[in-house]
């Protein structure tokens, strides 16, 4: 089973406990909102699993090293993600050794180091993954992959040669990839393709866990989930549709009577509105408490049903 986690707003962090299987904090808040690391500090007390990130994603680079091994002995989560850089196989390579050198080996040995597998091609993550695994208890594989390998990818698309269906679910069309498939779907299907070729291939460590960084879309992400070794996963999706006053519709998640498609390929996109433009909202501001929590309730629900876990 690989477990679930929603970052979400403050106002909404003591309620995420009742729908997240684990607590995923973003260093970069904890000195602006004290509210927002004590949160995860009690999770911890409560026995919950807490994930550190570096806030790479929302930072535009890994959060100044010095600070973040401060807050890593100060939390003492159960993981946290070591210092990297968008898709730099040899830049990730480099920030790491230094973090382990100067910082890594001398924090507490009871908190899991996670790596993430960076790099401008295939051939380049190989390198990193393989790295990573030498010195990491867990290893990440980011959502958003670098321009070249898509448009590699999009020219060299062969179905044939993936074992897949050509079609799809978007807006409650039938959509086929050949003709239609955007390059958000394409990013959600390169990572799949990347995680089987890495499966196949003999690379992956399966005696270790890893973990899915976020998501462009929720194509292909049932099967991404379905290797064994993918522990965990992390996403605002269903959170800020649900902000938004969006639900998940039925037919976006339920592909029975769809005799053409792999049940699962339903295609719900990342939204443009991010974490940060809501973190701190409130309910109360948008005079829809009630609804909208209960629209992310159920998000959250079908989000799990893609995944064939019990919603």
């Amino acid at each position: 089973m690989t477990k679930v986690s929603h970052e979400v707003p403050l106002d909404l962090l003591e309620q995420s406990r009742w729908f997240n299987d684990y607590d995923y904090a973003l260093v970069h808040l904890f000195e602006q909102y004290p509210e927002y690391y004590n949160f995860y500090k009690h999770s911890l007390q409560m026995g919950r699993e807490v994930l550190l990130d570096n806030s790479l994603y929302e930072l535009g680079e890994a959060f100044d090293m010095s600070k973040y091994a401060e807050w890593i002995e100060k939390l003492h989560p159960t993981y946290y993600i070591i210092p990297d850089k968008f898709w730099d196989s040899d830049g990730t390579i480099e920030l790491a050794n230094t973090w382990m050198k100067n910082y890594g080996n001398d924090l507490p040995k009871d908190i899991k180091r996670i790596g993430v597998a960076q790099g401008s091609s295939y051939q380049d993550i190989v390198y990193t993954y393989n790295y990573m695994d030498t010195i990491c208890d867990k290893i990440a594989f980011t959502f958003k992959f670098h321009p070249d390998m898509i448009k590699i990818f999009r020219d060299n698309l062969t179905f044939d040669k993936l074992k897949m269906n050509h079609c799809y679910v978007r807006n409650k069309n039938v959509i086929k990839f050949n003709e239609d498939i955007n390059d958000t779907d394409l990013q959600a299907l390169l990572r799949y393709v990347i995680l089987k070729e890495l499966d196949l291939s003999g690379v992956i460590n399966k005696e270790k866990e890893h973990h899915l960084l976020g998501l462009q879309s929720t194509a292909f992400l049932k099967e991404s989930c379905k290797f064994s070794w993918v522990t965990s996963i992390d996403t605002s999706n269903p959170i800020i549709y649900g902000y938004e006053g969006k639900k998940y519709e039925e037919s976006e998640t339920d592909y029975e009577d769809i005799r053409t498609l792999h049940k699962g390929n339903c295609c719900i996109e990342k939204s443009k509105t991010t974490l940060k433009d809501l973190f701190e909202e409130k309910f109360e501001d948008k005079g829809n408490l009630y609804k909208n929590f209960q629209i992310i309730k159920y998000n959250v629900g079908e989000f799990k049903k893609i995944l064939d876990m019990e919603s």
